[in-house]
C-alpha cells in the first residue's frame, strides 16, 4: 500500500496520538488489496467528470485533490497504456510510400495515418477488440480517501466512489 492513502486517512485525524483502533483500520487498509475493472475505473471517471461539470468549484476541494491523486495513480496509466496499444497498430498498418519507406499521413500535421482498406479494417478489428478486453481487464486499486464528501453525489455515485475516494 502507498504511503500518500495513509497520509490522506490519517491527516484528518487532529490529535497528536492515534487511537489504537486507527492504527489498526491502517494496518488492516495496507495489507488489503482492491481489484476493480478498467470499465468501473471509467464509470468513476464519467461519473467525477459530470460531477465537476454541475460544479467546477468542485476540483478545489478536498475532494478535487484526493480524486485527481486517485486518477493519476489508478487511471491515467492504464488508458495511457491503451492508448499507446491502439496508436502502435495504427502505426504497423499505416500505408508507406514505396520509394522513401516514409509513412504517408492525410495532411500536414502528420497526426492522422493513411490507411488502405485492409488497414483500416485490421485497426478497427484492433481497436473493439482491445477495448472489450481492457472493459473485463482487473487491475489492483490504490484508494485515496477524502472525508469530504460533495453535496452533489447522489446514491449510486457515492456506492460507486465507496472505499476508492470517499
Amino acid at each position: 500500500m502507498n504511503e500518500d492513502f495513509i497520509y490522506c486517512l490519517s491527516s484528518d485525524i487532529k490529535t497528536e496520538a492515534i487511537s489504537n483502533s486507527v492504527k489498526i483500520i491502517i494496518l488492516i487498509l495496507k495489507n488489503m488489496k482492491i481489484i476493480k475493472t478498467f470499465s468501473i475505473l471509467r464509470q468513476i471517471d464519467k461519473q467525477v467528470a459530470l460531477l465537476y461539470q454541475a460544479n467546477p468549484l468542485l476540483r478545489n476541494t478536498k475532494f478535487g485533490y484526493v480524486y485527481k491523486r486517485f486518477y493519476e495513480k489508478n487511471y491515467f496509466p492504464l488508458f495511457n497504456e491503451l492508448q499507446d496499444k491502439i496508436a502502435d497498430e495504427k502505426l504497423n498498418n499505416a500505408l508507406v510510400d514505396e520509394k522513401t519507406k516514409e509513412v504517408l499521413y492525410t495532411d500536414s500535421t502528420q497526426r492522422a495515418y493513411k490507411f488502405d482498406k485492409e488497414g483500416t479494417r485490421k485497426v478497427i478489428e484492433f481497436i473493439r477488440k482491445i477495448y472489450k478486453d481492457y472493459e473485463i481487464k482487473e487491475v489492483e486499486v490504490f484508494p485515496f480517501i477524502s472525508n469530504y464528501i460533495p453535496k452533489e453525489l447522489n446514491e449510486e455515485q457515492k456506492e460507486l466512489f465507496k472505499g476508492l475516494i470517499i
